[in-house]
């Protein structure tokens, strides 16, 4: 497992990598939780030759954590998405989540619906 940070319109974005095949999942939290509720599904993932990155959307897990609610979307936390796809240089990706995440991953189909697999 690999570690990461990045920055996103001015905060930090914490995630995870399980894995180093050449498809990619992101898998994102619910709400109030963070990648610990994915990772047992990415290290099994791994293991069978995916690239699994696990993406702590903001104000949950190791990301920033703004007081105001403003931040917290889903067209967002959607952006947030794909500016992990862009900050690891992955053109395409399958998407999906728990909860909060899975409403996630359908706002990014929407979105970007070019980087979704």
């Amino acid at each position: 497992m690999m570690l990461g940070r990045f920055h996103h319109q001015g905060y930090a974005l914490g995630y995870e990598v399980h894995g180093g095949g050449e498809q990619t999942i992101v898998l994102t939290n619910g709400l109030l939780l963070d990648a610990g509720v994915n990772r047992q599904l990415a290290r099994s993932l791994a293991a069978h030759g995916f690239r699994v990155v696990l993406l702590d959307l903001l104000g949950h897990g190791t990301s920033d954590k703004p007081p105001h609610a403003t931040q917290h979307r889903m067209d967002r936390y959607a952006r947030q998405v794909v500016a992990l796809l862009d900050e690891l240089h992955v053109r395409r990706a399958v998407v999906g989540g728990v909860s909060l995440g899975a409403n996630v991953a359908l706002h990014v189909a929407v979105q970007a619906p070019e980087r979704v697999t």
